[in-house]
């Protein structure tokens, strides 16, 4: 894919009015949308997210973005690392692709983003370190939600930031996201054996086969997992130099 040439002066706020709509990638397993943009000094990353588990598995266990690129004359990777927030609740039961919203969930948004205030990055040319979200490296990020999109992050970083050298016209690059899994909880004894995410159990008659349990209750929404994807990109227009 190429990334969208974006107008200078973009402002990474956490709200996504100055991108495409609808984002055009998409990652299932994370539940993020994503668009990729650059002018010719900076990248831009925005993402969206509307399934409230899989945001409250991003929020909890913690997530990290890498950008890099594998060109001889301009070789690097940065990482961008935002820490989980151990203090928010566990994501309730998985109720498949139709659930209820959850009502404490505009609470969690706002945990998260009152104590998201740091990111940990490395690979900078300015060197690695722990940042607030405006810092002198020239990193930004925002948080935020609105009536369509129930978590949005946008991020700007310098070109200056990835390498020393100058980065070709059309060079590509790689996206990297990579999130967490939580911790699996013990299980408590639920009668009808809903909370037994991710453990196998016996039933009179049930047999396994090669691991292959019919009564092994997988994580649709993948908690209890670290996923990640990865994007290639061409950058848009000439660039930093």
């Amino acid at each position: 894919t190429t990334a969208v040439r974006q107008p200078a002066g973009i402002v990474a706020d956490g709200l996504n009015g100055d991108w495409q709509q609808p984002h055009y990638l998409y990652d299932a397993p994370t539940g993020l949308f994503f668009c990729i943009g650059n002018d010719s000094t900076r990248l831009y990353l925005c993402f969206t997210n509307n399934d409230e588990r899989k945001i409250t598995k991003l929020m909890k266990a913690g997530w990290d973005i890498t950008i890099y690129s594998k060109e001889k004359r301009a070789r690097f990777s940065v990482t961008l690392s935002f820490a989980g927030v151990a203090m928010i609740p566990d994501p309730g039961r998985d109720e498949g692709l139709i659930g209820a919203a959850d009502p404490g969930f505009p609470n969690e948004l706002a945990l998260y983003r009152l104590n998201s205030r740091q990111i940990t990055a490395t690979g900078l040319t300015s060197g690695d370190g722990s940042l607030p979200l405006k810092n002198p490296a020239g990193i930004s990020a925002g948080m935020g939600s609105d009536s369509t999109r129930k978590f949005i992050v946008e991020v700007s970083v310098p070109f200056s930031q990835f390498t020393g050298k100058p980065i070709p016209p059309g060079s590509e690059l790689g996206l990297q996201v990579t999130v967490h899994g939580l911790k699996k909880p013990a299980y408590h004894g639920d009668p009808d054996g809903k909370d037994l995410v991710g453990k196998k159990v016996r039933r009179k008659g049930s047999i396994g086969v090669n691991g292959d349990d019919p009564t092994f209750l997988t994580d649709r929404s993948l908690i209890y997992t670290t996923i990640d994807f990865k994007q290639l990109f061409r950058l848009a227009g000439p660039v930093w130099n």
